[in-house]
């Protein structure tokens, strides 16, 4: 068992209340505080943080360094692996997405069952972006950074 100072405890409370009220720029600073506070955890913090900026902020640029961070400090940090995954993605840069996805598949697969439903998912989108030509991922690229998600095609389910 793990034991933990009451100013850890408090630290992170700290942090869990402020994201709970949705005190994004306030939650940030109080991860800062916790990693001074715990220095194992501090890889930890950058992943919180990348997940807020990520998740909550939209703030793709500053999400991409929070999790190289995390991942610097502890290179099997599974969410900051699968985050960046996300953040590569969600800028488009369909190859460093792949190259981050494998890795990501490789942390996981050893702590996680087979038939993990998130992992299945997540192959599956690796395989399929793996298996494209170069000139079919900038077609997925620019498809991507230009959908706008408030209009349907009627011909999509």
């Amino acid at each position: 068992m793990i034991r933990r100072s009451k100013e850890e405890i408090r630290a992170f409370s700290k942090v869990l209340d402020l994201y709970h009220r949705e005190e994004y720029a306030k939650t940030l600073d109080e991860l800062l505080v916790f990693a001074k506070i715990n220095k194992s955890c501090t890889h930890i913090a950058h992943t919180m943080r990348g997940h807020i900026f990520l998740f909550e902020l939209k703030n793709l640029e500053a999400a991409e360094n929070e999790l190289r961070q995390a991942l610097e400090i502890r290179p099997s940090a599974k969410k900051a692996s699968y985050y960046l995954f996300t953040v590569l993605l969600e800028q488009g840069r369909i190859k460093e997405a792949i190259d981050e996805g494998k890795r990501f598949h490789a942390l996981r697969k050893d702590s996680f069952p087979s038939d993990d439903e998130l992992l299945r998912d997540y192959r599956q989108q690796v395989n399929a972006l793996s298996s494209l030509s170069p000139s079919e991922l900038e077609n997925i690229r620019h498809k991507y950074l230009t959908y706008d998600s408030t209009v349907l095609d009627e011909t999509e389910p």
